[in-house]
């Protein structure tokens, strides 16, 4: 039985994790399949702690801040990792993530703070794309491309291309999907 995120789970949210930083919470099984790995935007709630825990009959788990510096996945908790554990973390990384090249790191600070990235994200977000877009009767967005070829939109100058919307949008769906995805995988736990 695989615990936490799977492979293509796993890779996408770490991908994610280039980015933006993410909370983690990790508990290391007897073998790679039982190890336990979430990545959330959100604060790690302390039923998923447990079920990390159980899922891995370990009385450790590993809640933190994990977050690329210098081209090295850091993760950073206020617990000690063992040998073992880190051991285990980098194996699951490299090896259920296929991640190989990747330089895994682990941290033990003295103050950490659990985020929310999510909320961070969205005011990034919304600063860089501007108001949300708004759905259409059906529940679909708007054809960009349409609206800026027929003059719809904003006609300031610091309006957004159509080019420039486009790529916004496409970016949201991938974030939503990817988010839907997550939210899912935790229901499932809880």
């Amino acid at each position: 039985m695989m615990a936490g995120l799977d492979g293509k789970e796993l890779t996408a949210a770490l991908k994610m994790a280039k980015k933006k930083p993410r909370n983690f919470v990790f508990s290391a099984g007897s073998k790679l399949e039982q190890h336990f790995l979430e990545l959330s935007k959100k604060k790690i709630p302390k039923g998923v702690i447990k079920d990390a825990k159980a899922a891995t009959k370990s009385p450790k788990a590993f809640a933190g801040v994990c977050e690329f510096q210098d081209g090295v996945l850091v993760f950073k908790t206020k617990l000690s990792f063992g040998d073992m554990h880190s051991k285990a973390l980098r194996q699951l990384v490299k090896k259920r993530a296929g991640l190989t090249s990747l330089t895994v790191e682990l941290k033990q600070v003295d103050k950490l703070e659990e985020k929310d990235f999510e909320d961070e994200e969205k005011k990034d977000e919304a600063a860089k794309t501007g108001p949300a877009v708004k759905k259409d009767a059906e529940g679909d967005e708007p054809d960009l491309k349409k609206e800026a070829e027929t003059g719809g939109g904003d006609a300031d100058e610091g309006a957004m291309s159509a080019k420039e919307k486009e790529e916004a949008l496409k970016e949201i769906k991938k974030i939503q999907k990817e988010m839907d995805q997550i939210m899912k995988t935790l229901k499932a736990k809880a």
